[in-house]
């Protein structure tokens, strides 16, 4: 709309004001559309809101998790370096059947219902059963 000065008593336009309710109308309009894209923009606007939440809630637990797996791996680190200073100090007794270091490999196997030792190297393993069947390496 082009801008026209009127001076007092100047007859209006059925043509001016045509343009002026045209000028209205399309103010209107554009109104209504900065409303909707506002509504749009702050519907999306949540939604990211929403996930940005979910992301943390999904990463707070992956946190927990990971310290966890962390603590879980410090115990098995600190039991199997006790293991190996107990092998170092030849504190086993055989036992509680758990870690012993031989030369060579043994094996075992029931054959007609008596237990074999296959073993390697030049060294027989020094090994017993006693009476309630327990198999006993002796150092």
């Amino acid at each position: 709309m082009k801008p026209k000065v009127f001076r007092a008593g100047e007859p209006v336009t059925a043509e001016f004001m045509t343009e002026v309710a045209q000028a209205v109308s399309n103010a209107e309009k554009k109104s209504d559309k900065a409303v909707n894209d506002s509504e749009q923009a702050k519907t999306k606007s949540e939604e990211a809101l929403r996930k940005s939440e979910d992301a943390k809630a999904e990463s707070n637990v992956a946190n927990s998790v990971s310290a966890e797996a962390q603590y879980a791996a410090q115990l098995a680190l600190e039991k199997a370096q006790e293991v190996e200073r107990k092998a170092n100090n030849h504190e086993f007794d055989g036992r509680d059947g758990t870690v012993v270091q031989e030369k060579g490999l043994f094996a075992f196997t029931i054959e007609n219902g008596e237990l074999v030792v296959y073993f390697s190297g030049e060294v027989q393993p020094n090994l017993e059963i006693d009476q309630t069947g327990t198999l006993y390496y002796n150092f």
